[in-house]
C-alpha cells in the first residue's frame, strides 16, 4: 500500500508534538513521517532541506505534492476523528482562509516555540 508521506520539522518542539498526536490518530498506517531536520535526510527532487523545514509538506500516493494548509487538509483526511475537517480542503475558500492563518503562524512560530523548547529542556 502507498502512504503518504508527511515532511515535517522534526527539531520544532510544536511541530513535534503535532506530529506525534497525528501519528496516533493514523490508525491504518497511510502516512509515513519524514522528520527532514534528521542529519541523514536527503529531500526528495526538486526539493531542498531548508525548503521542507520552512513550512509544512506532504506528498500523495500519487507523487504529488502539497504544501500549508493543503498538506494539512490532505493529512487530515486521513487521520481518526479528522476526517470531515480534511474534507474542507475541496473548496477553495476555506483553505485560502487556511493558508492565510498559517502564514500569520509561521511568523509567530519562533516566539511560541520558546516555552516548548523549555520545558523539554528542564523536564
Amino acid at each position: 500500500m502507498e502512504k503518504i508521506n508527511v515532511f515535517f520539522d522534526g527539531s520544532c518542539p510544536l511541530c513535534k508534538r503535532e506530529i506525534n498526536l497525528y501519528s496516533k490518530l493514523d490508525k491504518n498506517k497511510e502516512i509515513c513521517w519524514v522528520d527532514v531536520a534528521e542529519e541523514n535526510f536527503s529531500a526528495p527532487e526538486k526539493f531542498s532541506k531548508n525548503i521542507l523545514l520552512s513550512r509544512f509538506h506532504a506528498r500523495d500516493v500519487d507523487g504529488e505534492f502539497y504544501s500549508g494548509a493543503e498538506a494539512f487538509f490532505l493529512v487530515w483526511t486521513k487521520l481518526k476523528g479528522w476526517k470531515r475537517l480534511g474534507k474542507l480542503g475541496k473548496f477553495r475558500p476555506v483553505v485560502n482562509i487556511a493558508e492565510f492563518l498559517y502564514k500569520i503562524f509561521l511568523v509567530v512560530r519562533p516566539i511560541i516555540q520558546v516555552p516548548f523548547a523549555l520545558y523539554d529542556r528542564l523536564f
